[in-house]
């Protein structure tokens, strides 16, 4: 089993219920790829896996991608070791979603949106886990 690891601020999404719901929230009816940032141990990513053949998940956790290859192996080619901030988003009909870890929520929240701003006129959707705190604070500053 993965453990969490505290320099990462990793945070794993354990409730199934949960999980499905954020999946559900997906409303591009064919997205063109489906990102999944931070897997950790994959409850997001058995629901991604059964509906979109299209999918990749980012993760900096060696551990969590070694997890992930092994429980999926049929689909070992969609981890990839690396940092979702390095990567390039350019592709129109992309879907982002994740369980965010606290300590790159924001970087990754900007990182999408910034992204938006040079995919106008293409469909992108983005649906965030954050901490309540983190998700409270956006909320809040876009109010005033």
């Amino acid at each position: 089993m993965v453990r969490p690891k505290k320099h990462l601020g990793q945070h794993f999404l354990k409730e199934e219920h949960v999980a499905n719901r954020i999946v559900d929230a997906i409303s591009l009816t064919h997205p063109v790829s489906v990102i999944e940032v931070g897997p950790g141990t994959g409850v997001l990513t058995k629901y991604l896996l059964e509906r979109y053949p299209n999918f990749s998940a980012f993760d900096v956790d060696e551990e969590s991608i070694a997890y992930l290859k092994k429980h999926y192996p049929d689909h070992e080619k969609c981890f990839v070791l690396r940092d979702f901030l390095k990567e390039s988003i350019s592709a129109p009909g992309t879907v982002v979603i994740g369980n965010f870890p606290y300590n790159i929520s924001s970087q990754l929240f900007f990182k999408v949106c910034l992204n938006c701003l040079f995919l106008i006129g293409y469909f992108f959707q983005c649906v965030f886990g954050l901490v309540f705190d983190f998700g409270q604070g956006i909320f809040f500053t876009s109010l005033a």
